[in-house]
């Protein structure tokens, strides 16, 4: 569908809605230990 030549933004969009395709919330220890990797790897 997205690399259709005709598909607008909004439909795009309006898939994303109809999919309901949030990311599950993850724990704050986990979001710790990610952004403590990425630092880690960044340096």
């Amino acid at each position: 569908m997205i690399h259709a030549p005709a598909t607008t933004l909004a439909q795009i969009a309006d898939r994303a809605v109809s999919a309901n395709s949030a990311p599950a919330l993850g724990s704050g220890r986990q979001e710790y230990r990610e952004n403590l990797v990425n630092r880690i790897i960044d340096q």
